[in-house]
């Protein structure tokens, strides 16, 4: 068929000295014409982290008082949304446009919008291995959660990304994705995101798979 879908969903939970639980989700949508691929991806991933402080009270260490108190916040919040549309120009050569959000309350970016066209080049296009490069220019919004003085919530920028896949094995495959996307007005608020995956399929429908996500903003 021509279109693909993949879900999945992570859950962490840690006890001790301090209590965190992590849940993610995710999930990549792809459909493919004879010269176009339209391809839609959505995630997120939220942290709350209870730590504990003890105090003791008393005259002596013989008769003494523990105080326990607890405080919950939340140490990570990231969700995201993504639309790329590439069509062919050559075998090698496509246009694309794309629209990415995301939003991130406790880096203090309430919203981010981001449009993008450009060129990309497939390096290497093989069964097993493919390899494409994109560079591209387009336009940013930004709501933060405080507004600041001299803050700037608009602008022009020009991107460049590298799409790398490798299968391996029957049922085994790496997948490395990195974006990063510079303003034309500052040179230093450059944002990168870069992201890695191992999967291993265990059924037709079913794979497990372990990951790797990184994101710098240089000027937050």
């Amino acid at each position: 068929r021509p279109w693909t879908d993949k879900a999945s969903l992570s859950w962490v939970s840690v006890d001790g000295n301090a209590k965190s639980q992590s849940f993610g989700f995710a999930n990549e949508y792809k459909y493919t014409w004879s010269d176009a691929t339209f391809a839609f991806n959505a995630g997120g991933v939220r942290v709350n982290t209870t730590t504990f402080n003890r105090a003791a009270y008393g005259p002596d260490l013989n008769n003494v008082t523990v105080q326990q108190s607890e405080t919950t916040a939340t140490t990570a919040e990231n969700y995201y949304a993504n639309l790329r549309y590439d069509h062919n120009i050559t075998d090698h050569l496509l246009w694309f446009g794309s629209a990415a959000w995301d939003r991130n309350v406790p880096s203090g970016i309430d919203s981010r919008t981001i449009g993008t066209a450009g060129l990309s080049y497939w390096w290497i296009k093989e069964d097993r291995t493919k390899f494409r490069t994109d560079l591209g220019l387009g336009y940013t919004k930004i709501t933060p959660v405080l507004d600041t003085p001299d803050f700037q919530d608009s602008f022009g920028t020009w991107s460049f990304g590298a799409s790398f896949e490798k299968k391996f094995l029957a049922a085994s495959s790496f997948t490395s994705n990195l974006q990063v996307t510079d303003s034309l007005k500052d040179s230093k608020a450059y944002l990168g995101v870069w992201q890695n995956a191992l999967t291993v399929s265990m059924s037709t429908h079913l794979a497990l798979q372990v990951g790797y996500n990184l994101t710098y903003n240089n000027s937050p």
